[in-house]
């Protein structure tokens, strides 16, 4: 007697009815379960096995995006030593505001008198532009800023002859309070300016200490203004 079998993988039905192997048996032979562990693998994920691929590929995107942001900012604001190129104000090493010991070595050395900040500086401390508005903001009758060789606003000095002053330690010019009350104003326009076009601020007024006296003299301007001409606006402080 032929006790010879063939073994049968039970296979869930299909839509409702039972798989025929086409002898009566219902599932399919040993030979076909490779087939099978192909509809296996081939299911789909579980639901945790979901929520964990989409979490990852949101992640991976949330990265991709921030590292794309970091690149086209340092594109746009390239840093050096935790510090944006271009933004002068914040250089290191500080480029000098020095125009020498004298009127004469000033010029011999490139320096310009600069009303604005009332000193002699060279070109990488000045922001010609803005001092030339400075210079339209007057309370003279063009515009432009009287200034004077005494308290009493009795003898006028022109520009040139304020430049001049530099060579005296104790020279000083006498000018309006309104001319103090712009200059603060104006200073704060260079410092923020000189952060973006390459220039220099000079330490001697690029400080808090000078903010708050540009707070005082806003709050109560006087009667008038003083100041002296100053050769090295880095520590010279005779042009407050």
């Amino acid at each position: 007697m032929d006790y010879s079998y063939k073994r049968y993988v039970y296979t869930p039905p299909c839509n409702g009815e039972p798989l025929n192997n086409g002898d009566g048996s219902v599932g399919t032979t040993e030979g076909d379960v490779s087939g099978d562990d192909e509809t296996l693998s081939s299911s789909p994920p579980s639901t945790r096995r979901r929520t964990f691929l989409l979490v990852k590929d949101m992640v991976l995107t949330f990265l991709a995006l921030l590292g794309l942001i970091v690149l086209v900012s340092n594109a746009v604001y390239p840093r050096h030593d935790g510090v944006p190129k271009g933004i002068v104000g914040y250089a290191i090493p500080r480029k000098p505001c020095y125009c020498g010991e004298s009127v004469a070595e000033a010029r011999s050395r490139g320096c310009k008198y600069d009303s604005l900040c009332a000193a002699w500086l060279p070109d990488h401390c000045r922001d010609d532009e803005l001092t030339a508005e400075f210079e339209t903001t007057g309370d003279g009758p063009d515009g432009n800023w009287l200034y004077y060789a005494d308290k009493n606003h009795t003898k006028l000095l022109t520009m040139e002859q304020v430049a001049e002053l530099a060579d005296d330690p104790l020279g000083r010019f006498h000018m309006s309070p309104q001319w103090h009350v712009i200059h603060c104003f104006f200073f704060w326009r260079l410092e923020h300016r000189a952060r973006l076009n390459g220039k220099f601020v000079e330490a001697r007024s690029d400080n808090e200490r000078h903010i708050i006296h540009c707070q005082k003299i806003i709050n109560d301007p006087g009667p008038g203004s003083v100041s002296g001409v100053a050769l090295d606006a880095d520590f010279d402080a005779g042009a407050e």
